[in-house]
């Protein structure tokens, strides 16, 4: 499987952890996208905060509008 590198003390990995699978390195991305356009839209509700979905293949793309869903976010209600 691809491997992922880069962020590894962003992803809470040690120097003597091996890296990630990239679809655990992507799902970990993602939940902190969605999980920062929560904090900001509740930091500063007066600026129109856009979500962005990540992936590298189509399923990360619908697993990141799950998350986006889960989290209560309705993207084909977003501008």
């Amino acid at each position: 499987p691809a491997r992922f590198h880069g962020t590894r003390e962003a992803r809470g990995l040690t120097d003597d952890e091996p890296e990630q699978d990239l679809d655990t390195a992507v799902r970990f991305h993602q939940q902190r996208t969605v999980d920062n356009l929560l904090e900001l839209r509740t930091r500063a509700p007066d600026i129109p905060w856009m979500p962005v979905l990540q992936g590298w293949t189509l399923q990360h793309y619908l697993d990141c509008l799950a998350m986006y869903t889960d989290a209560g976010i309705d993207l084909a209600a977003e501008p």
